[in-house]
């Protein structure tokens, strides 16, 4: 009993901090969740709960293998972020021919720099959110 309060706590834990980065950095998403290889699917990334909004958006895909591997980042779009107060930003990509492989797991990151103060000229920081999306490799 004590184990399933604990594994309760921790998972309750977790997802407070998946909310916590949402608010200060925006949140990402893809459509469909399940893709293959030369596949398209849409990203989007909304910065309606970003406590700064970015200067700029990059979106990553990067895999995790069954060994705990961590695959670099590949980069699928760079954007100087909208100044005219869009909140939302949507692309269509494919997934590249790279680093897949049977049990590997990946993550679409949203990647933003921006001012810490919200002003023009202010220092820039870097952060990112992420979400998983399921790569179905034929082999």
């Amino acid at each position: 009993m004590q184990l399933l309060a604990l594994t309760a706590s921790a998972l309750a834990l977790a997802g407070s901090a998946v909310a916590q980065e949402s608010a200060r950095f925006g949140g990402v998403s893809v459509y469909p969740t399940t893709v293959k290889v030369g596949e398209t699917f849409t990203v989007h990334y909304n910065s309606t709960t970003a406590v700064h909004q970015p200067k700029y958006y990059d979106a990553y895909i990067q895999g995790t293998d069954a060994n705990g591997f961590i695959q670099p980042p590949y980069l699928l779009q760079r954007t100087v972020f909208p100044t005219d107060g869009t909140k939302n930003v949507y692309f269509n990509t494919t997934v590249p021919p790279i680093g897949l492989g049977q049990n590997v797991s990946h993550l679409i990151w949203a990647y933003v720099t921006y001012p810490v103060d919200n002003t023009p000229d202010a220092p820039l920081e870097y952060a990112g959110v992420s979400t998983g999306i399921y790569v179905d490799v034929p082999y």
